[in-house]
């Protein structure tokens, strides 16, 4: 079953109360993802609920947004969703229920230009955007409410049509690709000012003819993944320390002996880093390459034919299933990710409306589930967290069930975010397990407690409350 439930978690507290009552929640599966479709041609952002068992983005509604929605951003806390107006030359911020999806508008502000892209910082204080026409971008402060600030807070030249903008994960340096331009920008990132300042060299510039677009960050090395519009090539960069980017492989999205007009348009790559997907227009196809753990270098698996004119797909946050909108065809069609191959199972296609643009596929935790809503409505420190009787007895038994091979971390943290103990940390092939934790060599004089479970595909929590 290739959802986020691979975690399903039985858990047994043996409690002893004396004068004290205990109460212990268990994390179901609780997580819901959607799919924001922008749909230039309709003025709308259509919002679907993913059926996780078999990938069907199942239509909510329609959110009205007048000015031609396109690039899409998600905020770092999942609780805002940020758009650009390409034909207001604007950009508009909403706030996003976890629990149903919905979007309800917060502001919208003026654009330096016609936005082509538009990103959020690692920090979630800075929106990054890019204007193709105007060869310019600008960086716009968010406020602590989610709602942007009217004015650029930095506005700079760049070379000819930027076409993406974009911190890596450490939020320390900022890279600005340039299509036509042909040259990648590279600056060191201020996170508190939001300032940038040109790096040395302070650009990259691929062969002629390579147009580099989107970029792709890989999630736990200093390697960075760029799509080549014009080149129908994907290039692979180390970041070294200070920044700078080196290139150390180029490969073509194409399969051997197409020689037919075609251009590449985005790149995604799995929340394991095992495989990277980039679309092509022309070909009419997504690319799929494996990437070699070691090298770090990209292997072709294969190509698989898709909606007319891909402009933008995204991978689900756990890896199980890729959407792809063709920007022409007004449709999205929807893919099973092979996690041990890489390889496309095509499920089904639907349409969307008039010229998708963007798509964006997130996971909302219920909000009911966090582990401060078990806390009293007054702050923690108002009440007495010290010197508490261990309410868990002298063992608590966790146990789960693993419905195939992975990695999985099993860890208990105390309220402040403090490390416990971490109980287990390894590979298992699958199947019913069980560890105890011996809570009377804990350290940690909080009443609140929750055990993590962590895997390459997702999380669970089991909160462990005492309650005065």
């Amino acid at each position: 079953m290739h959802n986020f439930s691979l975690i399903k978690v039985l858990i047994i507290i043996f409690l002893m109360f004396f004068v004290q009552s205990v109460v212990a929640g268990t994390a179901q599966n609780d997580t819901a993802f959607y799919c924001y479709v922008s749909l230039k041609g309709d003025n709308v952002i259509s919002v679907y609920k993913i059926n996780q068992m078999e990938g069907i983005p199942e239509k909510i509604y329609d959110e009205p947004v007048s000015g031609g929605p396109a690039s899409l951003a998600l905020h770092p806390s999942k609780h805002y969703l940020y758009v650009a107006l390409r034909s207001a030359n604007a950009i508009s911020a909403y706030r996003i229920d976890p629990a149903s999806g919905r979007l309800s508008p917060i502001n919208s502000i003026p654009a330096v230009d016609n936005p082509v892209y538009i990103s959020i910082d690692a920090s979630g204080r800075f929106l990054l955007s890019a204007y193709f026409n105007a060869s310019k971008a600008a960086i716009y402060p968010i406020n602590s409410d989610g709602s942007l600030q009217s004015a650029a807070s930095l506005t700079v030249s760049t070379n000819i049509n930027p076409h993406a903008i974009i911190t890596d994960p450490s939020n320390r340096f900022l890279y600005i690709t340039n299509m036509t331009g042909n040259s990648i920008l590279q600056y060191k990132f201020d996170t508190a000012s939001g300032t940038i300042a040109p790096l040395e060299p302070a650009e990259v510039i691929p062969a002629e003819g390579t147009g580099p677009r989107h970029v792709v960050f890989h999630r736990s090395k200093n390697m960075v993944y760029v799509v080549n519009e014009t080149g129908n090539s994907i290039t692979a960069y180390h970041v070294n320390e200070n920044g700078t980017l080196k290139a150390f492989q180029t490969i073509s999205t194409l399969p051997d002996g197409y020689d037919e007009t075609n251009k590449c348009a985005d790149v995604h790559i799995t929340p394991d880093n095992r495989f990277l997907f980039a679309s092509n227009r022309g070909h009419e196809s997504i690319a799929a390459f494996g990437i070699d753990p070691d090298t770090d270098s990209l292997t072709t698996i294969g190509h698989y034919n898709t909606v007319n004119s891909p402009r933008e797909f995204d991978v689900d946050p756990i890896g199980t299933y890729l959407y792809a909108a063709g920007e022409t065809s007004d449709n999205l069609a929807w893919y099973r990710i092979d996690k041990i191959s890489g390889e496309l199972d095509s499920l089904g296609c639907i349409e969307t409306g008039k010229t998708p643009s963007w798509v964006l596929v997130a996971g909302f935790k219920n909000a009911t589930t966090e582990v401060d809503d078990l806390l009293p409505e007054s702050s923690p420190s108002e009440y007495d967290l010290k010197n508490c009787p261990n309410p868990f007895g002298s063992v608590t038994s966790i146990r789960w069930f693993l419905d195939e091979p992975c990695h999985i971390r099993v860890a208990v943290f105390d309220v402040s975010g403090r490390l416990v103990t971490k109980l287990m940390d390894g590979f298992l092939p699958g199947g019913f397990y069980s560890v105890d934790w011996k809570t009377e060599n804990n350290k940690s004089d909080n009443c609140l407690y929750y055990c993590q479970l962590l895997t390459d595909r997702g999380c669970d929590v089991i909160k462990l409350v005492r309650i005065q």
